[in-house]
């Protein structure tokens, strides 16, 4: 993204679970600047990722006519882990943060557990339901594979249920 005159071109398998959620973060680093994402399912011929190749081509030129002087990049470190492990949360009692657990099964349920004999809050999301899986897809591209809609979902029905001191207890630092 910041090296003049390089562009990216992202080749992707239709329905790739990984790149499903790192297409956002190509698309976040890449930010007012030309990219292309061609997609092929093993299928299809060349025509068309060769006419997607072309019109790529042409914005790309068109890009490089403009004058990106004041262009603002984003900084893909901001996105990137932060480094917090277990270690950066708060065990029982005062203000305790709550580890919440994704539903993946009856496993959910004991992973909660051990956290908790471990002295951490922690729950256990409930199972998806239509709703979750609503809410999920209205706030996610639908790219992605089923699985992250329907735990955001299900988490933000979570945060939606939680106490108003609770939503507002933010990050430390």
């Amino acid at each position: 993204r910041r090296m003049a005159g390089v562009y990216a071109l992202y080749c992707s398998n239709y329905s790739c679970g990984p790149d499903s959620f790192n297409l956002h973060f190509a698309a976040y680093a890449m930010a007012g600047k030309p990219f292309a994402v061609i997609e092929t399912d093993g299928h299809s011929g060349d025509a068309g990722t060769r006419t997607r190749v072309e019109a790529f081509l042409h914005c790309v030129e068109e890009d490089r006519r403009a004058d990106k002087t004041n262009a603002v990049l984003n900084h893909f470190e901001q996105v990137q882990f932060s480094g917090q492990g277990l270690g950066n949360f708060q065990s029982r009692g005062g203000n305790a943060e709550t580890l919440l657990v994704p539903h993946i099964g009856p496993s959910s349920d004991a992973v909660a557990a051990v956290f908790r004999g471990l002295g951490f809050n922690a729950e256990s999301l409930p199972a998806p339901d239509a709703e979750s899986l609503r809410i999920g897809r209205r706030h996610t591209s639908g790219k992605e594979c089923l699985p992250m809609p329907c735990t955001l979902g299900s988490l933000i029905q979570r945060l939606e249920r939680a106490p108003a001191d609770e939503k507002c207890a933010g990050p430390r630092e």
